[in-house]
């Protein structure tokens, strides 16, 4: 499965926005099902984005409950280097043309540049 950073953007986002543990379930859409959350959730607590309180799987592997306890030090960063809308909009656009996909700190530089540059054309720099 290939990583979807628009996922991993929407999953922090509703993780900050909640009050308590979140489900991985109530994260699911018709566009991201169950099992394309509970990947990404999972890459995201194995590199330190967020906390998981609870991973049960069946006998297949198949996800039976996935809990986001709450978002890391690390997760916050990332989710404010790349919060604002317009920043995400032009940060995805100037990736896709250039590299394409790349790594989560690539994004979080790219971010901070493309946030940078908005302040200096509002500044007339």
């Amino acid at each position: 499965m290939k990583r979807d950073l628009d996922l991993v953007r929407s999953i922090l986002m509703y993780v900050e926005n909640a009050d308590d543990e979140v489900d991985a379930d109530d994260m699911a859409t018709e566009r991201w099902p169950i099992e394309t959350v509970a990947y990404h959730v999972r890459l995201m607590a194995h590199h330190g984005l967020v906390d998981v309180s609870r991973d049960a799987r069946d006998m297949n592997g198949d996800t039976i409950e996935l809990t986001v306890a709450g978002i890391t030090w690390d997760g916050q960063d990332y989710l404010d280097s790349i919060r604002e809308p317009k920043v995400w909009g032009r940060v995805k656009k100037t990736l896709a043309g250039t590299v394409g996909s790349t790594t989560l700190d690539v994004v979080r530089q790219t971010a901070s540049m493309v946030a940078l540059a908005m302040v200096r054309e509002g500044l007339g720099i």
